[in-house]
């Protein structure tokens, strides 16, 4: 059962893991499948947040759900059921987050806009929904995840008091909460609750049509079955030590800080970024301020550790590769040729990405190691 958390504090400690739900790029159109979602997770009792897109391309307010649909939504606003959150203006990359050679950037709707354009955008996308849901919106879910220091003085100008993007991105603003989503896979769901039960954590899961097998399947890996959806919130509205509930609730109950957000990034930190690419460090959750700082140093340490390893390794295997081809020039070009590819693609990737610092600390002691190593087999090799 649905259990709120406001009142939460020091002296009154709740370990118990949260869990919101947030459905992306929904539009005021009918379709069968957004509403199937709405409908089983308004079944379970189970808050979600709904991420509207208000204009189409053209600039065209979205405002064909029946009189019927659109009272339906606006009682579920009403009793807190679905939640409103404004996903961008019409979701369109603006293609002007110029790139180079190397760089290569990522869609965005709001990326390199001005404060007034930006400011434009929202507020009208804003004014319209509220206008015609009754609402008063305070989430934001950029498009693509995107936006920069501009989106936050806008949101802040129009006292919005939620972000939800990825686990990237700045987090200039004081006045303003960073709650990104943690996980979109449903298959994984299930695991990472039983592994973070009771752990005062956030599972903040991101949901869009694409996530459903059938015509919507789109690109995701593993897209699962609408009924699945309806057999896992019955599961979740089951586990002790979670709690289903709400952007607003949560953000109200516990402090989403930028300081939590920058503690939560793995990109300040490469062995981090690594065990959370393979699923081991607290993969699919926003960790607690308290727990990241007791283990700051930890990984710390264990980070330096990480780089040694890693030196040593390739040092190693480059004496023997150097031992191998000291005989063989064309042999010898070809690897060292090779070599400078691959730091070329990490390097690619890196410029992409928002971890540059930790990519070149790792790149510069792969190379370091493996230029000693080669030079130290050659040496080996003529004696």
């Amino acid at each position: 059962m649905l259990v709120s958390v406001s009142g939460i504090s020091a002296s009154n400690p709740d370990t118990r893991t949260r869990i919101v739900f947030r459905f992306d790029d929904y539009i005021l159109e009918p379709d069968i499948i957004s509403d199937s979602i709405i409908y089983i997770f308004n079944k379970h009792k189970i808050p979600l947040c709904v991420g509207i897109i208000p204009y189409n391309k053209e600039g065209i307010l979205y405002n064909n759900l029946n009189p019927g649909q659109l009272a339906a939504l606006k009682g579920w606003i009403r009793k807190n059921e679905v939640n409103i959150a404004l996903h961008g203006y019409n979701h369109d990359d603006n293609k002007l987050n110029e790139g180079s050679l190397l760089k290569k950037p990522g869609l965005s709707e709001f990326v390199s806009l001005s404060f007034n354009d930006q400011l434009g955008k929202i507020r009208r996308g804003k004014n319209a929904i509220d206008s015609l849901l009754n609402t008063n919106i305070t989430i934001f879910i950029p498009p693509f995840n995107s936006y920069d220091d501009n989106t936050l003085k806008v949101l802040d100008s129009l006292k919005f008091k939620i972000i939800s993007a990825s686990i990237d991105g700045s987090s200039g603003s004081g006045k303003i909460s960073y709650i990104p989503y943690t996980i979109s896979d449903l298959n994984e769901l299930p695991g990472i609750i039983r592994s973070n039960k009771n752990d005062n954590s956030a599972i903040i899961v991101v949901l869009h049509l694409y996530s459903f097998a059938g015509e919507y399947a789109g690109g995701m890996s593993t897209p699962v079955r609408i009924s699945h959806l309806d057999t896992l919130l019955s599961w979740i509205n089951d586990q002790r030590g979670l709690i289903a509930t709400d952007f607003s609730t949560l953000g109200s109950s516990e402090v989403f800080d930028n300081e939590r957000f920058d503690l939560n990034s793995t990109n300040k930190n490469m062995l981090i970024k690594t065990l959370n690419q393979l699923k081991i460090y607290r993969y699919g959750v926003f960790g607690t301020t308290e727990y990241l700082r007791k283990q700051k140093s930890v990984f710390g340490v264990l980070n330096i550790l990480f780089h040694i390893v890693l030196f040593v390794s390739v040092y190693y295997a480059a004496i023997l590769a150097g031992k191998m081809v000291r005989s063989y020039k064309m042999l010898r070009i070809f690897l060292v040729t090779l070599f400078i590819i691959g730091i070329m693609g990490v390097l690619y990737k890196a410029l992409n990405s928002h971890s540059l610092t930790g990519y070149l600390v790792l790149l510069t002691v792969v190379s370091i190691s493996f230029c000693l190593g080669m030079i130290r087999g050659n040496n080996l090799s003529s004696n």
